[in-house]
């Protein structure tokens, strides 16, 4: 979404407008082999959150 923003494919209508946070839980058993497709799943989440910019002002 950001490189459509970045290259006017979208537009923001209401540029000063912030969702609020919100918080991410991942529940799985704690073993001591995790299956492959949760790995997967639980490293895909985590590197897609990190590319999501932060408001800090909330």
């Amino acid at each position: 979404m950001q490189n459509s923003l970045t290259t006017g494919r979208l537009k923001r209508l209401m540029p000063r407008w912030q969702p609020h946070s919100r918080e991410v839980n991942m529940l799985y058993p704690e073993r001591q082999y995790i299956p492959g497709k949760v790995r997967l799943f639980i490293e895909f989440s985590l590197a897609r959150i990190a590319e999501m910019p932060v408001n800090r002002s909330r």
